[in-house]
């Protein structure tokens, strides 16, 4: 697939229209970054990317991360990790921990699904969460606005394309899940994960296809949030049981002795 060629036929579609333009710099690695100033304009795009990749890489799967910042795209579990004496750590503190939460938080599950799981209400593993809905995306990239660090530039937000291939990452649908959990089914929550262990330490970054940057305003507009607040997309325990699982999860390893979080 010519890379290069959905770029500059993304590139030509939104000057033309007036819908958004190529930003200097690139995202973590050398992959393009546009600021889209349309909602048109973001359909267009994700449109062009995702028609490039049906036609030449079919068994390719398209989704997106909306963040407040153009972060490298690594697992949680990874993000403190520099040698491989960090990686044994973490990939220990892991194995004990799910250990630890296996009775109390979906013990019907596999392997894989426990921790993709218990990723998505909150422990740090292997798995990223992704959605394949871009307008979710666009409602987490404006919640991150509203609810992390203050000091980050507020103005706008991030909308990260990544193209999976199957042979190369585990890809778990977490609405797969029956809807007492009902985190995952609100947020069309999806999780993924390296098959190779420790692969460029849990990083994804290889598999961004472009980064759209969008003004806060139009966040806040294209993602309906003022009909769908925060308490929507994470829902309490009154009506989420999976939260109600993932306290008792929490309880468990404080009384097992393990960190909430991997050791830094």
């Amino acid at each position: 697939m010519d890379i290069e060629a959905i770029y500059d036929s993304i590139d030509k579609s939104l000057l033309d229209r007036h819908w958004g333009i190529r930003a200097k710099g690139n995202s973590p690695g050398t992959h393009p970054r546009y600021y889209v100033m349309d909602y048109r304009g973001l359909a267009l795009a994700t449109g062009i990317i995702r028609y490039a990749y049906h036609t030449n890489a079919p068994d390719a799967r398209i989704f997106y991360r909306g963040q407040q910042k153009d972060w490298e795209i690594r697992a949680s579990l990874y993000r403190n990790c520099r040698n491989r004496s960090d990686l044994e750590q973490v990939d220990l503190w892991l194995k004990n921990a799910l250990e630890s939460i296996m009775p109390v938080f979906d013990p019907i599950g596999t392997d894989d699904e426990r921790e993709a799981l218990a990723q998505h209400y909150g422990l740090k593993t292997r798995f990223l969460d992704v959605v394949d809905n871009v307008q979710s995306a666009l409602w987490f990239a404006y919640d991150h606005i509203e609810k992390d660090d203050p000091h980050y530039d507020d103005s706008v937000g991030y909308v990260q394309t990544i193209a999976i291939p199957n042979a190369d990452v585990t890809v778990i649908d977490l609405r797969n899940k029956p809807s007492e959990w009902l985190r995952p089914h609100v947020q069309q929550g999806f999780a993924i994960k390296r098959n190779i262990p420790n692969a460029e330490l849990g990083s994804f970054s290889r598999y961004l296809v472009a980064t759209f940057i969008i003004p806060r305003e139009n966040l806040r507009l294209w993602s309906n949030y003022d009909s769908l607040p925060h308490e929507y997309f994470y829902p309490s325990e009154a009506v989420d049981t999976g939260k109600r699982y993932w306290q008792k999860a929490q309880a468990k390893l404080k009384e097992d002795g393990i960190a909430a979080t991997p050791p830094k």
